[in-house]
């Protein structure tokens, strides 16, 4: 859902992803999470990642809004999230892995936490 709330249908780059996360779960996930949970959303078209953004492919749009806004608000975000993949059933088919260093991570947090310091 994290990805879902930073970009709709715009996409969003790596620290909105990270915001987002934070203020779901209150947790900054880490490279090697990040880097799991986008392989697999690429690998089965869940995601697209263009010019440093990362955005739900349309497909799939309708189907995540309507789990988003489901009872619960924005703190079930995660479980919401996570019954919509279960119920999904996504098969795994191709592309690359999105692989993201410790390096890119800390950069888009240290932007995210600019961005917060800002306002």
């Amino acid at each position: 859902m994290a990805i879902y709330l930073a970009s709709r249908d715009q996409g969003a780059e790596l620290y909105e992803i990270i915001a987002a996360a934070d203020a779901t779960n209150h947790a900054i996930p880490t490279a090697g999470e990040l880097s799991s949970a986008l392989t697999k959303f690429a690998k089965s078209g869940l995601i697209r990642q263009h010019e440093g953004k990362y955005s739900i492919a349309g497909d799939y749009l309708s189907s995540i809004q309507k789990a988003y806004d489901s009872r619960g608000g924005l703190f079930t975000s995660g479980d919401k999230g996570v019954k919509w993949l279960r119920r999904t059933c996504l098969s795994i088919w191709g592309t690359d892995g999105i692989e993201l260093s410790d390096t890119e991570v800390e950069a888009a947090h240290n932007r995210y936490t600019e961005m917060i310091q800002k306002h």
